[in-house]
């Protein structure tokens, strides 16, 4: 059998044959030239080449004496360093042949960096953090640290900007993934392995504060401030003093109310929160923008929104939320009057000139009991007038110190005033720090709404990015409904909530608050056994179905009354509509995401739940007339094979009070089936 070598070369020299530990090889120079030869094995250096590595000063004939005392020295140390040291002849090129197994620190830091690497391109972000924590296990601190051979200091340096960069990488990662806690301890030893790092410094902080640690966030600025003053007699940049006084000015995070977006774990949008965090640290840095996060109804847009939210407010960012309404109609200006009226904004709106709060008084009243000297406005409603106010407004924003995040949701219901405005904002040297995030229901937005014009123009200027969230994946489903039960669920009720929500955050949180079943496999099965839909669901559902055409709410109906996939055909002879006002129906439906397309004229509902709802809504008189419509239809379009329908048929005759009928297709069926 081989001999099996253990050799560590970072943070310190360890040698060791078959576990025991090798106690001759203990002098530096052996030690230096053994980590020699292992590093470089797959280039053997020639005697020559080891001579002028070593002994740099030296004649060539003392230095070549030198390595052949060092060479037999390490072979009565190390037996197994002949086939290592195994040499053609003198200035021949040494082989280096290894014939012994071993395993050496540093490649296993190599290649876990390798592997973090690959992981990055693939964008496997558990690959990834994996990768990055095990090459930082590999690395206990630098390369051969009692060792001043020349050699060592490039190979001690390259190795040690690998690990700072890995631990500044890792550090990301697990923001990324909202593991902020852990975050906050590798920047923590980031920025002891490097204490002139300013930006470890202000990643820290900033980590600290998100997990509640403000005090301890205040602290290692002073810290840090105190080591770079005694060691380069300088202060901290300009960026760390203002998160500093961010940090310390800032108000204690505002409870969560019950019924709050963020009451709930916010589980899976890995990628999207990624680039929620790149877009901030963008606009923080450069000029402002503007995120768009779209999606249908309950798929996670306010929450995902509320986290960024938190994750701001808890580092003392100023901070704003409003809401747009489908009752409010056009309600000019009343979100940017929800965030002026916000805390840190409105003593901002405070120290502006009195001819700007006099403007802005027409917004906000009450800035007129503040400020009793305010001239009177007298508005005119011209372009002037408006471009005025428009002004007013910027500056109202403008006048906040430090980074603002304003949020608004629903923006498909924003009013025409307030929309045109961010457009006049992002044109008009928008200030840096400044970090618009809106949800939008992309499907629901209003024909001529200006919200388009608004995304154009910012796409055109780089000013803009759009997140469209999509449904958990089942293993994401599960986690939310663990999260929420606070328990671990078996995999039959897992499976079961997925089946009834197909990964809707906001069905499955209704899901869970009605009650889970005990035992949902007997519901798997058939339509019937459905369990029935929390209030909370459908009335999302309906008030979104409440908002198509007549012809689209009778069209959703009928397509609901036939229970599955269903044809063009069918649905033009089933309806008491033209054919064209069928087709336009089944275009809005299909625009509203309510039907999908499956291709060959066929179509069938992008959700369950929407089924459900469009059939419930329906009284039970007009159920029962559709029902016989569709049983017409289905023998029209299907006259010349009706066996191969004949359960349709049958079931929509009995629901349709058509027992005799019924009973015809039954018996069909049962034929059809044998």
């Amino acid at each position: 059998m081989r001999p099996s070598l253990h050799v560590r070369m970072l943070g310190g020299f360890h040698l060791a044959r078959d576990g025991e530990r090798v106690a001759a090889v203990n002098s530096p120079r052996l030690q230096s030239l053994l980590a020699y030869l292992l590093l470089h094995r797959d280039d053997p250096p020639s005697r020559p080449q080891l001579a002028s590595a070593f002994w740099p000063e030296s004649s060539e004939a003392q230095a070549r004496t030198n390595l052949r005392r060092e060479i037999h020295h390490l072979r009565r140390a190390l037996p197994e360093a002949g086939w290592l040291l195994e040499a053609a002849g003198p200035g021949a090129p040494h082989s280096s042949r290894l014939e012994i197994t071993f395993r050496l620190d540093v490649t296993e830091f190599e290649q876990a960096l390798g592997a973090a690497r690959r992981a990055e391109e693939t964008r496997d972000a558990e690959a990834l953090r994996r990768a990055l924590e095990q090459a930082l296990a590999c690395y206990r601190g630098n390369l051969l640290p009692d060792c001043y051979d020349d050699w060592v200091t490039d190979v001690r340096d390259r190795l040690r900007g690998r690990y700072l960069r890995a631990l500044e990488r890792l550090v990301a990662v697990l923001q990324e993934v909202r593991d902020d806690a852990a975050a906050g301890g590798y920047a923590e030893l980031l920025l002891r392995q490097d204490p002139l790092n300013e930006h470890a410094c202000r990643e820290l902080m900033r980590l600290l504060a998100v997990t509640g640690r403000r005090s301890d966030a205040l602290r290692v600025y002073r810290d840090f401030a105190g080591h770079i003053g005694r060691e380069l007699a300088i202060e901290p940049e300009p960026a760390t003093r203002d998160l500093y006084e961010q940090l310390r000015m800032a108000s204690p995070p505002r409870p969560r109310a019950t019924g709050d977006a963020a009451e709930t774990p916010l589980v899976g949008r890995t990628a999207e929160w990624r680039v929620l965090l790149d877009v901030w640290r963008n606009a923080s840095r450069e000029h402002g923008h503007l995120v768009l996060i779209a999606g249908e109804p309950g798929i996670g847009k306010s929450r995902l929104a509320a986290e960024l939210r938190d994750w701001a407010a808890r580092q003392g960012i100023v901070t704003a939320t409003a809401r747009s309404y489908a009752a409010e109609g056009e309600h000019v200006y009343a979100p940017v009057v929800e965030w002026l009226r916000t805390g840190a904004l409105r003593q901002a709106v405070g120290g502006l000139n009195p001819v700007w709060l006099a403007e802005l008084s027409r917004l906000v009243p009450e800035l007129r009991i503040e400020h009793p000297d305010l001239s009177p406005s007298a508005p005119s409603g011209d372009a002037t007038d408006r471009r005025r106010l428009a002004e007013a407004l910027t500056l109202a924003f403008r006048a906040v110190a430090g980074p603002v995040l304003l949020l608004l949701d629903d923006l498909q219901w924003c009013d025409r005033g307030t929309v045109e405005w961010l457009r006049y904002l992002f044109n008009h040297d928008c200030p840096a720090g400044l970090l618009v995030v809106g949800t939008v229901r992309p499907h629901e937005v209003p024909p001529d709404h200006p919200l388009d014009a608004l995304r154009l123009e910012l796409r055109r200027t780089g000013q803009i990015t759009e997140v469209l969230l999509g449904p958990l994946d089942r293993t994401e489903t599960t986690a939310l409904v663990s999260g929420m039960a606070g328990r671990d669920v078996d995999d039959d009720l897992a499976r079961w909530v997925y089946q009834e929500t197909e990964g809707n955050p906001l069905f499955v949180v209704e899901t869970v608050r009605a009650g889970l079943p005990d035992a949902p496999g007997d519901r798997l099965d058939g339509a019937s056994d459905r369990s029935p839909l929390p209030p909370k669901v459908s009335a999302v559902i309906a008030a979104r179905l409440a908002q198509l055409s007549r012809a689209g709410r009778d069209l959703a109906a009928l397509a609901a009354t036939v229970g599955r996939s269903v044809g063009l055909d069918v649905l033009v002879a089933a309806s008491r509509d033209d054919e064209d006002t069928v087709v336009a129906a089944l275009d809005e439906l299909c625009a509203r995401h309510i039907l999908r397309e499956l291709g060959e004229g066929t179509y069938d509902f992008s959700h369950d739940k929407l089924r459900d709802v469009a059939y419930v809504e329906t009284s039970e008189a007009r159920r029962q007339l559709l029902h016989r419509r569709v049983a017409r239809a289905l023998e029209t379009v299907h006259a010349r094979n009706l066996d191969a329908v004949s359960a349709q048929l049958a079931a929509h005759c009995r629901q349709g009070g058509l027992p005799e009928e019924a009973v015809h297709y039954y018996e069909a069926a049962g034929r059809w089936a044998l």
